[in-house]
């Protein structure tokens, strides 16, 4: 599975070299909905580490847009409710 995962992020490396912003074009669209879905996953189980300069940016990029903090997208285990509910559960113990 992780080289699959390394595959993809490999690809969307290529996409994002050169002076596009997203990954087909200038404007966030379905491709990168999904892209950033498949980069909060990845940056949960590996951080930043399976990403490549590009990837890296544009995980930078699409993390500061609003819909990105609307949609409450989990890139890391403490900004889950999840979390969240483990330290209240370990405050009363």
């Amino acid at each position: 599975m992780d080289d699959q995962v390394y595959a993809l992020v490999e690809k969307m490396e290529k996409a994002l070299a050169g002076k596009k912003e997203f990954l087909v074009g200038d404007h966030y669209t379905l491709a990168d909905v999904v892209g950033t879905c498949f980069c909060a996953r990845v940056h949960l189980i590996r951080r930043t580490d399976a990403f490549g300069p590009n990837v890296k940016n544009y995980w930078a990029k699409v993390q500061g847009r609003p819909s990105y903090k609307d949609a409450n997208v989990i890139a890391n285990i403490e900004g889950s409710k999840l979390y969240e509910h483990i330290v209240e559960y370990k405050s009363r113990a």
